[in-house]
């Protein structure tokens, strides 16, 4: 007697076994096109919020990177701080093309994870300013502006004689 005589080993699905309960006319649940529908709005709403929320994913690592470089003026620093202020730049100038791909999800909704982008990457450009004023970079004092101040003609000189 072999195995195969005793077994069905076949793969075929066969559609004369009935099994108790189950009532073919209902739809499998979970797949219904509503269902669908709604998982995949879903799905977007919580890509594009992602997205708006990636900028803060990266000012922990920037604040570290500038607190390690030190204030002093080297050329570490200086990348690190220019690294702060481009990357916010850049991706401010790129907003457009990054919420481009969302532009079926609602106005309002779009508009919101933009204001999340605009502040969180504006966070970021803040950092990178605060650290040039620490390295001594801007121009915060009065002392800074003294080049351009004019310089006074006197009303009188005078002049010592000296008889000898």
């Amino acid at each position: 007697m072999s195995l195969s005589s005793t077994f069905d080993l076949s793969l075929t699905r066969t559609t004369d076994k009935v099994v108790p309960g189950f009532d073919p006319s209902f739809p499998p649940v979970g797949h219904s096109e509503n269902m669908l529908s709604l998982n995949q709005e879903g799905a977007r709403k919580n890509q594009l919020q992602n997205v708006a929320r990636a900028p803060g994913k990266q000012l922990l690592m920037t604040g570290f990177m500038l607190w390690m470089s030190g204030s002093s003026m080297n050329i570490f620093s200086i990348m690190m701080t220019g690294m702060a202020l481009w990357n916010p730049i850049k991706t401010l100038f790129s907003m457009h093309q990054t919420f481009e791909r969302f532009a079926d999800l609602p106005t309002q909704l779009v508009m919101q994870a933009k204001f999340t982008f605009l502040v969180l990457n504006g966070v970021g450009l803040a950092m990178g300013i605060y650290k040039l004023g620490n390295m001594g970079l801007l121009p915060l004092y009065s002392a800074d502006w003294i080049s351009m101040l004019e310089v006074k003609t006197p009303a009188e000189i005078s002049a010592g004689a000296s008889l000898f």
